[in-house]
């Protein structure tokens, strides 16, 4: 699936998925729609919210252009479409029908050649128009365009696995250019890419390693191939049989789910199994009947999308994951406290612990690319296939934590617009996206743990050792919320489950 590419905006934000790659012309974009009335480009059945600013999307494509090779280059930077309304392996076999892309200023429209997929690469327009709008036919992702990067394959369909090599090289060497500032370029800097993608016009295509069939997974007439260094030390050839179309170089991880993670089973055990020594990076060895386990790389790609939607500086919200255990009721999760280590990150040949809090609660930390392929391992019995995620409050300090009842809007506000930018097509995150979050909860280390709503105790429901509060529109903004007791953890919840009473 795309990476989420944040791009800045005058006083918005447009995020961008990084998905994967296309020169417009190289591709075999069709040539301009010259029969496109202009009324036909301004003239929409329906408003089309992905609709985007042509300035800021073409600073970016210059700022990413620009840090390749200008000669002998492998690979090319294309913008992509992202729409709403197809699948993965619908988009792939989109060929635009008329217009698709059009810049649209006061006095003057434009149409943009798009090639099948959605890929295009924006033309420079003079000084005067550069305030104009990108507007797409079809319906696309609000706020997002997609970011590629197109494999250079000739005629003959070969490609040397050197190439393959120097393709990834020139991607990094583009990372490495992209300034630290340019935070709407983040996860173009940070993405961690280690495969191509070969679509071919039909089905039935293949992709070839030294005369053998090799894949690591497909998505509808596309082939996912991860890199693999033996095959490059040896000089071997891909070939790519059948009607090709393009090839992309993509990140795995986007396509290769949990389901494709090591086994459980081949995750190495540790020498020892207390919690110190845990907590140093041993883990015992994982219960093989554990379906919970997980591959790293999928999982730590959606927890740098869901920060990345997140404010940067002095926000009120914390994206994190949690634990989904099997056998335990929601007050039970809420007080359990691990024993020794409870989540470690496993590979071939290393382990390393992951700090778990009370709850369940943790972040991943950031692997080398070599370690990539690591497996999350659960000590604890979890639900098959499934992580829980979680938005932690930061309150005020005082003598009671607090914060103010209009930082509960602002904080369900943030949430939801984190949720808003997971693209609908975006099936592993669809679940989340779908959470009505409209309300709080807050868990106390013991029962007497009491929330304040000026001077009066307030909650509309209580679950073990914690209170939820919806919230109330009603309420002043300025009204203090006050926590009082051993507080652990306030999180943005979707207070639907709970047994809410009437005040």
């Amino acid at each position: 699936m795309p990476i989420k590419v944040r791009l800045r905006v005058s006083s918005a934000l447009f995020a961008g998925a990084l998905a994967l790659a296309a020169h417009a012309h190289a591709a075999g974009a069709p040539a301009e729609d010259k029969a496109a009335a202009p009324a036909t480009v301004r003239i929409k059945a329906r408003i089309n919210p992905g609709d985007l600013e042509y300035r800021w999307v073409f600073d970016n494509q210059k700022l990413l252009q620009g840090s390749l090779l200008a000669q002998a280059r492998v690979v090319d930077f294309s913008w992509r479409i992202l729409f709403t309304e197809f699948t993965l392996p619908e988009q792939d076999a989109w060929v635009p029908k008329g217009w698709a892309v059009a810049l649209v200023g006061s006095n003057f429209e434009q149409t943009v050649p798009v090639a099948r997929g959605g890929y295009f690469v924006l033309p420079a327009l003079p000084v005067g128009l550069q305030g104009s709008t990108i507007m797409f036919r079809e319906q696309s992702l609000q706020g997002h365009i997609g970011a590629a990067w197109r494999v250079r394959v000739g005629a003959d369909q070969r490609l040397t696995y050197a190439s393959f090599k120097q393709a990834l090289k020139e991607i990094r060497a583009v990372q490495g250019a992209i300034p630290l500032h340019k935070s709407g370029l983040k996860l173009v800097r940070t993405g961690t890419y280690d495969a191509l993608k070969a679509c071919f016009l039909a089905g039935g295509g293949r992709t070839l390693v030294d005369g053998k069939p090799a894949a690591d997974g497909s998505v509808g007439n596309c082939i996912i191939l991860k890199f693999d260094s033996v095959s490059a030390a040896n000089g071997q050839t891909i070939a790519f049989e059948g009607p090709l179309d393009i090839v992309t170089v993509v990140e795995s991880a986007d396509y290769l789910t949990y389901l494709d993670s090591p086994s459980p089973a081949s995750v190495p055990s540790a020498a020892h199994e207390d919690g110190e020594r845990a907590t140093q990076g041993a883990a015992e060895s994982a219960a093989p009947t554990n379906l919970s386990n997980l591959a790293y790389g999928w999982n730590f790609k959606r927890q740098l999308r869901l920060q990345a939607d997140l404010p940067g500086q002095a926000r009120l919200v914390n994206f994190v994951w949690r634990l989904s255990f099997d056998d335990l009721s929601e007050a039970e999760q809420d007080a359990w406290t691990p024993q020794g280590w409870a989540l470690a990150l496993a590979g071939k040949d290393f382990k390393q612990a992951v700090p778990v809090a009370r709850g369940g609660y943790f972040l991943l930390p950031r692997l080398p690319s070599d370690r990539q392929d690591a497996t999350l391992v659960f000590k604890e019995q979890g639900k098959r296939n499934l992580v829980g995620a979680a938005w932690v409050i930061r309150l005020r300090d005082g003598p009671r934590p607090y914060l103010y009842y209009g930082e509960v809007k602002e904080a369900i506000d943030t949430v939801r617009k984190a949720q808003d930018a997971i693209p609908e097509g975006h099936a592993e995150l669809a679940a989340l996206r779908a959470v009505r979050y409209d309300g709080l909860k807050a868990c106390f280390l013991a029962a007497d743990g009491v929330v304040f709503v000026g001077d009066m105790p307030t909650a509309d429901a209580t679950v073990g050792n914690c209170k939820v509060l919806r919230f109330d529109p009603a309420q002043n903004a300025n009204q203090k919320i006050e926590f009082v007791g051993d507080l652990d953890a306030v999180t943005v919840v979707d207070t639907t489950p709970y047994p809410i009473q009437r005040r």
